[in-house]
């Protein structure tokens, strides 16, 4: 399985011309200046913001060609996105967040719950599941809503600036944890972040805007 992104991305006045190749297990590590282009990349492959030419093509389906007019809506794109500010539902438990995708596309509860319980497993966070996100860490919450994104089983996992705001010591715990955990997920990964270190210890490929 592959991704592959070869195009114009922009928003307003912004364009620049992108080529990516990533593959199943490997994380892509997208560093830059403010304003190079990074995020809207996340963007464009989740089907948030348009490519202006080229064509995005995973696993041989094209999700998004101008020329050809191909579109394929984000609800329906088999991609999940970590944002910035990790977005965790505040009235639920590390569980509940988890459980929420899975009960969302309609998987029971009963076959949802032990999903879930591995997803928080999976990236070292089983022993939170009963808490919620007030009472987590930012490394914790972190941990959540990435068991969250690699619960659904996403081809491609999109993780824009995950580490915005988590300590330097749950940032180093997780360098640790997420190729391991995209290792076994399988997922095609893109993160988007401003630390060079990423770049030199997770990633298999790199790009610099």
């Amino acid at each position: 399985m592959s991704l592959e992104l070869h195009g114009v991305i922009g928003r307003d006045s912004f364009r620049r011309e992108i080529n990516i190749t990533a593959h199943a297990g490997e994380i892509v590590v997208i560093t830059g200046a403010n304003g190079s282009g990074k995020s809207t990349i996340i963007h464009a492959i989740a089907g948030l913001a348009p490519l202006y030419d080229g064509s995005l093509i995973v696993d041989g389906e094209t999700w998004d060609s101008p020329q050809s007019k191909t579109w394929v809506a984000p609800e329906l794109r088999p991609c999940a996105v970590v944002f910035q500010d990790l977005r965790l539902f505040p009235h639920l438990t590390a569980l509940g967040n988890v459980l929420f995708g899975l009960r969302a596309h309609g998987v029971p509860r009963a076959q949802a719950t032990p999903r879930a319980r591995e997803a928080l497993a999976l990236v070292g966070a089983d022993s939170l599941s009963n808490r919620r996100p007030s009472h987590l860490s930012g490394g914790e919450r972190q941990r959540v809503a990435l068991a969250r994104a690699l619960v659904l089983n996403p081809q491609v996992l999109l993780l824009d600036e995950p580490f915005a705001a988590v300590d330097e010591a749950s940032h180093e715990t997780f360098r640790l944890v997420l190729p391991e955990a995209v290792r076994q997920s399988g997922a095609i990964t893109l993160m988007v972040t401003h630390d060079s270190t990423d770049a030199s210890t997770m990633a298999n490929h790199s790009l610099t805007l």
